[in-house]
C-alpha cells in the first residue's frame, strides 16, 4: 500500500486524534499550504514563516476553536528540512517519508513511504465511529499526481486516484 484515501461526515477533533501519534516522534513538520478558520484571527501565520514546531501546535494542541479546510503537510525525519514538492515523484526522490492532504476538512490523502505507518492510522480510523466513513487503499500512485489538497489539473488530482 502506497497511501489512503480517508472521507467521514463529523466531528474533526477525532480526525486529530488520529494523526496525534506522530505529534510524538521527532519529526520536522513542513506545511506547504492550509486554509483553516479560527475564531481568532491573529492566529494565522504566513504559512511561508512556519516552523516545525508552529505546525505541530496548530494541528494537534490548538489553543482556541479551529477547523482545518485544507492543509498539505509532509513530514521527515530531518530537521529543518523544507523541499517543493509539487508531484508524487518529487515525494519519492525527497527525504519526506509522509505526506498529508486534507480537503474540506472531511477527506483526507496520505501517502507515505512506510507501509507500517499507514497501516496504524488505518486502524486508528477504522476504531472510530464515524458518519459515512469510507477506506481507499491505494496501490500504485501515478508520478505526475499533484501533491496538493488544490489541484491545478484535474486530471492529475490526487482526489481522482
Amino acid at each position: 500500500m502506497k497511501g489512503l484515501l480517508l472521507k467521514y461526515d463529523g466531528d474533526q477533533t477525532k480526525l486529530i486524534k488520529m494523526l496525534s501519534f506522530l505529534d510524538s516522534l521527532e519529526y520536522n513538520f513542513y506545511i506547504a499550504f492550509d486554509d483553516v478558520a479560527s475564531d481568532i484571527k491573529d492566529e494565522f501565520w504566513n504559512v511561508e514563516s512556519y516552523t516545525s514546531d508552529m505546525a505541530k501546535k496548530m494541528i494537534f494542541h490548538p489553543s482556541s476553536k479551529r477547523y482545518i479546510i485544507a492543509l498539505d503537510l509532509f513530514v521527515s525525519k530531518r530537521k529543518n528540512y523544507y523541499d517543493n514538492i509539487e508531484t508524487y515523484s518529487d515525494f519519492l526522490n525527497s527525504d519526506y517519508f509522509l505526506s498529508l492532504h486534507i480537503l474540506d476538512g472531511s477527506k483526507l490523502a496520505i501517502f507515505c513511504k512506510n507501509e507500517s505507518i499507514l497501516d496504524k492510522i488505518k486502524e486508528i480510523y477504522m476504531q472510530f465511529s464515524l458518519d459515512n466513513m469510507l477506506v481507499k487503499e491505494i496501490e500504485t500512485v501515478p508520478l505526475n499526481i499533484e501533491m496538493a489538497s488544490y489541484a491545478s489539473n484535474s486530471s492529475t488530482c490526487l482526489w481522482t486516484i
